[in-house]
């Protein structure tokens, strides 16, 4: 029997709650510095282009683990493992188990290709294969609604209170901004007190 396997056992179980508990804070951090970067009337600093840049690695590193662990069943993979379907599986991933518009599986896309373009730069790798992979864009066309109609929306009252509801997340989100998926996942903990004292939302881009 080998006596050190509780123990270590016992250490991974600590290091796991130790991480869920990190990376709760890196969330809740996150969300409080969004509120900062999000008052346009903010003189905006070198320092914080680069931790808004960071902000939203982290974010993306977040859905690639998650994308690891469901399709490979692994937390990490060797670079020399990883293969040109690596990619194409991901932005399915993305666009079936998030069910992201095309163009956002894209961003994802891109930003593997920047990172494996790196690990060639800095000879992690002896050849870098995504460079193939073509990423595209498709120009949306957006039917907008004009501020008389989103007016006329907002002050319209349905029979039915359903439709009432409906029309309330329409119209906050065209006010907002926010996507169906941030809409579905707010929750009351996202509204805090910017530092002008007054109420932002504060939720993850």
């Amino acid at each position: 029997m080998n006596y050190q396997e509780p123990l270590r056992t016992e250490k991974i179980g600590i290091l796991t709650i130790d991480k869920q508990k990190i990376l709760k804070r890196i969330e809740t951090v996150s969300k409080q510095a969004y509120a900062v970067y999000d008052i346009k009337d903010l003189p905006k600093t070198f320092v914080m282009a680069i931790d808004e840049h960071l902000e939203k690695m982290i974010g993306r590193k977040r859905r690639f683990l998650e994308f690891l662990a469901h399709r490979y069943k692994v937390s990490d993979i060797q670079l020399a493992d990883l293969e040109f379907s690596f990619l194409s599986n991901l932005t399915n991933y993305m666009l079936i188990h998030y069910q992201v518009v095309e163009n956002t599986a894209m961003k994802y896309a891109q930003c593997f290709k920047e990172i494996m373009a790196r690990a060639h730069a800095n000879s992690w790798m002896n050849s870098n294969v995504f460079s193939l992979f073509a990423v595209t864009y498709n120009d949306p066309d957006h039917d907008w609604l004009t501020m008389e109609e989103l007016e006329r929306l907002r002050d319209w009252n349905f029979k039915l209170e359903k439709l009432n509801t409906i029309r309330d997340i329409v119209v906050f989100a065209c006010f907002t901004g926010l996507s169906y998926q941030e809409l579905y996942t707010l929750c009351p903990e996202d509204l805090k007190v910017g530092i002008d004292q007054k109420l932002w939302l504060s939720v993850r881009r």
